[in-house]
């Protein structure tokens, strides 16, 4: 074989033998090249106690590693898993381009080892999380669509802790507000989340960032056209009429009734939701027998325009 330029540089400052890590970092995006065979084959692999030493296999034939191979070891070698979320983690000092890669990277080796285990265990989730928070806090935006994807594979595989749904749910909630952009993706793994996990799993404070999404529902409108939106509808539902009954008077209560209002307009209301949200109706106002007569009265005018207008989309239940 013959060295390039690149090659030699490597050799004057020994890279190879003072970081291997990050020299492996660098490469492992490119691990069905020929660049990362060059890379691997200027390690020393031999001791067992190495972490590399499961590469060692590929030095001597000059083959690239598998894409099943990194897959299979990603999740049985959670250091392994661990190096690969820290790659992202600390890419944010590299350019752009590069940091493209790295994030992809990380989705297409995450998201399928996830797939593939055939249990997730709460060792893989613990080892995950810290990443997957940081991932959904992220200005980054390839960063955070990655955490999305990531996000509905551990829906998908595992049950999880009620606890654990809710934090989830106000983490991906919370990210809607800083990323307009990525709104469908956002509210897709929301939606995943909610729909593969223990309904009622999600506390109030998720929907308290939803409410506040400037595009929660153009952006509920246009996935519906093609996609279930049902699940977020479910849990967003009963929040908004509860608080038309009980924040009617404050700003958040006239924010809610017209996040309510405009997913009547323009959201179909379809698994039986239109039942739901009659009988939520009826139920809160017939629960209003606290209030003197003069409270009674202007919450009637407050709920007129409301109740008018699932009438004349859903009259058989008014």
């Amino acid at each position: 074989m013959f060295w390039t330029h690149d090659d030699v540089v490597l050799f004057s400052f020994h890279v190879q033998l003072y970081n291997p890590d990050s020299l492996l970092a660098c490469a492992l995006p490119y691990h069905d090249t020929n660049l990362f065979v060059r890379v691997l084959q200027l390690l020393k692999l031999k001791k067992a106690t190495n972490r590399w030493n499961w590469l060692q296999c590929l030095q001597k034939p000059g083959v690239p590693l598998s894409r099943g191979t990194l897959i299979t070891h990603c999740y049985s070698d959670l250091s392994f898993m661990d190096f690969i979320c820290t790659m992202a983690y600390s890419g944010h000092s590299e350019s752009f381009s590069q940091l493209r890669v790295i994030f992809s990277f990380y989705a297409s080796t995450i998201v399928p080892a996830l797939d593939a285990v055939d249990k997730v265990s709460d060792s893989i989730i613990a080892k995950l999380l810290p990443y997957v928070q940081t991932g959904l806090k992220s200005s980054l935006s390839d960063y955070k669509a990655a955490t999305y994807m990531i996000v509905c594979q551990l829906a998908v595989k595992v049950v999880m802790e009620a606890s654990l749904v809710n934090s989830l749910a106000v983490h991906i909630s919370k990210s809607l507000l800083k990323e307009p952009v990525l709104a469908k993706e956002g509210l897709g793994s929301l939606i995943v989340l909610l729909q593969n996990q223990k309904e009622g799993s999600a506390g109030p404070r998720a929907f308290s960032y939803l409410c506040s999404m400037p595009a929660l529902v153009s952006t509920l409108q246009v996935m519906a056209a093609s996609h279930d939106v049902s699940p977020l509808l479910r849990y967003l539902l009963p929040h908004l009429v509860r608080s038309v009954f009980y924040s009617s008077s404050d700003e958040n209560g006239t924010v809610r009734l017209n996040v309510l209002e405009s997913i009547l307009k323009s959201v179909p209301m379809t698994k039986d939701l239109d039942q739901t949200v009659a009988r939520l109706l009826l139920e809160e106002y017939l629960n209003q027998t606290a209030r003197t007569a003069e409270d009674m009265s202007a919450l009637d005018q407050h709920l007129l325009p409301l109740v008018r207008l699932f009438e004349s989309k859903y009259a058989s239940y008014c």
